[in-house]
C-alpha cells in the first residue's frame, strides 16, 4: 500500500502496532547488542513500502539500517531532514526498577465502554526526571488502545516526587508566597476517542510525598490511586476513566 492510497487511518494504526509488536520480540539487549536481526526486519518493512533501505553491519551482529525517502523534488541537499533512532535496548538496574501493573476502563457517562479509545501515558522515573530532561531517548511513555469493552492495561514504574523549574519567575513567585516547588508522584493521561471530548489529567499515588501541598494545586481526592501488592508480589491498581460526548 503506497502513501497515496492510505485511507483507513484506524487500520494504519493497527498495522503499525502489529509491526512494532513483531519488532519488540527481537532481542536487541545491549550489551551485547545484536541489532542485525532488527535492522533486517526494519529494512524489510521499508522495502515493502518501496522505500530504499540498506543494512550496514558495523561489527559482528551490530547492524544499522539506512533509508532514504524523497517526498518531492529538492533544490539542494541542504534542505534534507535526518531522523536518527536506536535499534537496541539497554537494560536497567533491577534494584531501581519497581514494576507496577496498571489496568482500567474507558467508558462514557452512561457506563458504556468506549471501544478503541487511545491513551497517551507518560511519567517521570524513579529519579524524578522525565525523559526529555535526561536526553533524546523516549522513556516511560506509551500509547495504548482500549479493547472492545473499553479495557486497557500496561506496566509502569512507581513515580516519585520532583520539583517544577524554579530558577526563574516561577521560583520567585513560590518563594514570595512561602511555597515549595515540589510535585507529588503522578502519572499523566491524555485520552481521546472519536465523538468524545478529550480528557487530559493525572493520577497521584497514595502515600506519596507532597500530596497535601502540590506546587500547582493539582491533587483531588478522586485522582488519588493506591498501588496494592497481590499474591504475585506485583503492586497493581485499577482506575476507570469517563469521557463526555461532544
Amino acid at each position: 500500500m503506497s502513501a497515496v492510497e492510505l485511507k483507513d487511518w484506524t487500520k494504519v494504526g493497527d498495522d503499525t502496532v502489529e509491526l512494532l509488536r513483531r519488532y519488540l520480540r527481537i532481542d536487541t539487549t545491549n550489551p551485547p547488542g545484536n541489532e542485525l536481526a532488527a535492522a533486517n526486519y526494519i529494512a524489510g518493512v521499508l522495502r515493502k513500502e518501496n522505500i530504499n533501505a540498506e543494512v550496514l553491519e558495523l561489527a559482528p551482529g551490530r547492524g544499522a539500517v539506512v533509508a532514504r525517502l524523497q517526498a518531492g523534488p529538492l533544490p539542494d541537499s541542504s534542505r534534507a531532514l535526518l531522523l536518527v533512532g536506536h535499534l537496541d535496548v539497554v537494560g536497567v538496574d533491577p534494584a531501581k526498577w519497581t514494576v507496577n501493573a496498571f489496568s482500567g476502563t474507558v467508558k462514557d457517562a452512561n457506563g458504556r465502554p468506549v471501544a478503541g479509545a487511545k491513551l497517551d501515558v507518560w511519567q517521570a522515573g524513579a529519579d524524578g526526571f522525565y525523559d526529555s530532561q535526561k536526553g533524546n531517548a523516549m522513556n516511560l511513555r506509551g500509547i495504548f488502545r482500549a479493547d472492545a469493552k473499553g479495557r486497557f492495561h500496561f506496566r509502569c514504574v512507581r513515580p516519585e516526587f520532583y520539583p517544577v523549574p524554579h530558577d526563574g519567575p516561577v521560583g520567585r513567585m513560590l518563594r514570595a508566597t512561602g511555597r515549595h516547588p515540589m510535585r507529588p508522584p503522578h502519572l499523566h493521561f491524555w485520552i481521546t476517542a472519536r465523538g468524545y471530548k478529550p480528557l487530559i489529567t493525572h493520577l497521584f499515588v497514595r502515600g506519596g510525598k507532597y500530596l497535601d501541598s502540590d506546587a500547582v494545586f493539582g491533587v483531588k481526592p478522586e485522582l488519588i490511586i493506591d498501588f496494592k501488592k497481590g499474591r504475585d508480589g506485583v503492586a497493581a491498581v485499577h482506575y476507570d476513566f469517563v469521557l463526555m460526548r461532544n
